[in-house]
């Protein structure tokens, strides 16, 4: 009797467990606020999560974005966007759902201007991802992104911004989900 659970608890204990890595292309829009004004945003992004996932359901890694933000004002200003963070979520595919939600929370992102130089700070994302079953690798993803950047490091040196620096995207994106089960 202990032979068989024994078996019967490392057997399913097998398949409770993968990896799995999910490149992104996609689209931002958005709007970027700080003293002094509020405009709206636009560009193209790549993004990627990397972890495992637990049970066939929870999710759990790294998550980075990589994208240009073009900002809707009379200089057309350009912004590098660069976020690092740790997500967790649930993949609902094992339930019949193709659906995946998720969270990010980055402690450290950087935006960086040509000639205004670098601002830094943190924030989170919320993110659905839709995995329809007919396409066994592609998938659609949105996020909604909030950040908020309170330190700037130019040609004086680095210091803290009197009013923090806000920005708010949307990414719409086609990501390619590929996984392993251990």
């Amino acid at each position: 009797m202990r032979l068989l659970f024994f078996f019967l608890f490392f057997s399913t204990q097998v398949h409770a467990f993968g990896v799995f890595v999910e490149p992104s292309l996609g689209y931002n829009t958005g709007s970027f606020e700080d003293q002094s004004q509020d405009v709206k945003t636009n560009g193209f992004g790549i993004q990627g999560k990397g972890g495992v996932i637990l049970y066939k359901m929870l999710m759990g890694g790294l998550d980075f974005q990589f994208s240009t933000l073009f900002l809707d004002n009379a200089v057309e200003d350009k912004w590098e966007n660069r976020q690092y963070g740790l997500f967790g979520g649930v993949d609902g595919s094992s339930t019949g759902l193709p659906f995946k939600f998720w969270l990010t929370l980055f402690p450290y992102e950087e935006l960086e201007h040509d000639t205004r130089g670098e601002l830094f700070g943190s924030g989170y994302k919320l993110g659905l991802g839709f995995y329809p079953e007919f396409l066994e690798f592609l998938g659609f993803v949105f996020e909604l992104k909030n950040s908020s950047f309170d330190k700037i490091q130019d040609a004086s040196g680095e210091r803290d911004l009197i009013i923090s620096t806000k920005v708010s995207t949307l990414y719409f994106g086609v990501s390619f989900f590929f996984k392993d089960e251990l």
